[in-house]
C-alpha cells in the first residue's frame, strides 16, 4: 500500500514539473563549447531559461522565444563575434 502510494506522489510530483516547464526548442546546435559557453552567458544576462545537451553542443530555449532570441544571437555574431 504504501509503494503504491509513493508511486502515486512521484508520478504527481513528476507531472506537476513536466508542466511548469514550458516546451522547449533548439536555438543552436552543432556548437564548440566557446560558443557555446558565449551564448549561455549572453542567456543568463538576458535571463532567459535554457537547457544544455549534447555534452554542451545544443542550446535549447523556451519555444515561444527561439526565433526571436536566434535573430538576436545572429545579429551579434555578425557584428562582434557572439559577444
Amino acid at each position: 500500500m504504501g509503494a503504491v502510494a509513493a508511486g502515486l506522489l512521484a508520478g504527481l510530483v513528476m507531472l506537476t514539473s513536466r508542466l511548469a516547464t514550458p516546451p522547449m526548442a533548439l536555438l543552436f546546435g552543432d556548437l564548440d563549447l566557446d560558443d557555446s559557453g558565449r551564448i549561455v552567458a549572453k542567456l543568463e544576462q538576458m535571463k532567459v531559461p535554457f537547457e544544455l545537451r549534447g555534452n554542451g553542443a545544443q542550446v535549447y530555449v523556451p519555444e515561444d522565444q527561439a526565433l526571436r532570441l536566434r535573430l538576436a544571437m545572429a545579429r551579434r555574431k555578425d557584428k562582434r563575434g557572439w559577444s
